[in-house]
């Protein structure tokens, strides 16, 4: 349970004006490896660390396509 706690309070650092919410990259990261592992369930893990499923789901997708480096970069979480 430290593991979930520890990396939910590290994957907000901060809220835009309109709602949006700004994601630490690092964290990112460790929440996608979280959800890679197998047997483990993406929308399970968004879900118990307050990320929208479809959101861990495009992390995911860009983790596995350019690994990451660009995507951070350019991508306004």
């Amino acid at each position: 349970m430290t593991e979930k706690s520890d990396l939910r309070s590290r994957l907000v650092v901060g809220e835009r004006r309109d709602g949006r919410r700004e994601f630490d990259e690092d964290a990112v990261r460790d929440l996608v490896t979280l959800s890679l592992r197998p047997g483990v369930s993406v929308a399970r893990t968004a879900m118990d660390h307050d990320v929208n499923p479809n959101q861990l789901r495009w992390w995911i997708t860009c983790d596995a396509a350019t690994g990451c480096a660009r995507v951070w970069r350019s991508w306004p979480f």
